[in-house]
């Protein structure tokens, strides 16, 4: 399974892909194959902010919530500190 590494939403759905793996009691391989899909961003990175209002998502902390939600239905946490200086790269 490719992956993007620094994107939350591809962390929350490989934590829904291995609960779904472990109800099913299944043998399953799972390959990950990270891949940075924003590889044009700068060296230095940008906030995750910078990034959603980039993409025309102006209500940054609706999109927030919405992260920490996929996140924690899959018994997952997402900090402050993360949303505050997370750096794409």
């Amino acid at each position: 399974m490719v992956y993007d590494i620094i994107c939350l939403w591809c962390y929350a759905g490989n934590q829904r892909l291995a609960h779904a793996v472990q109800k099913t009691k299944v043998a399953v391989n799972i390959n990950l194959i990270p891949f940075q899909i924003r590889s044009h961003l700068p060296q230095k990175g940008i906030s995750i902010h910078e990034y959603w209002k980039g993409k025309g998502i102006l209500d940054v902390n609706t999109a927030d919530e919405k992260g920490k939600e996929a996140l924690e239905s899959e018994g997952l946490l997402l900090s402050e500190l993360f949303l505050q200086r997370f750096l794409l790269f």
